[in-house]
C-alpha cells in the first residue's frame, strides 16, 4: 500500500476519533508521520516541488490529528 494511500485510510477512518487512543492507532500515526519526515528529509532542490505536491495534501489532513 502506498504512503498517500495508507496515510488516508488511518487518518480517514470514520471510528479514528475513537480509535486514536489506542496504542496500536497511536503507533501506526507517529509510524506515519516518520515516513512524512523522511520524505521531506529526502527533498533536494530540484526534487522540491514534487514533494510539495505530495506532502501539502497530506499535511492538510494533519489537522485532524490535533482535533
Amino acid at each position: 500500500m502506498k504512503l498517500q494511500e495508507k496515510f488516508y485510510s488511518v487518518i480517514q477512518a470514520t471510528d479514528f476519533p475513537r480509535m486514536y487512543q489506542s496504542p496500536d492507532t497511536k503507533e501506526e500515526v507517529i509510524k506515519l508521520l516518520e515516513c512524512l519526515v523522511g520524505v521531506a528529509k529526502g527533498s533536494r532542490v530540484n526534487t522540491a516541488e514534487k514533494l510539495f505536491d505530495f506532502l501539502f495534501p497530506l499535511c492538510q489532513h494533519c489537522v485532524t490529528l490535533l482535533g
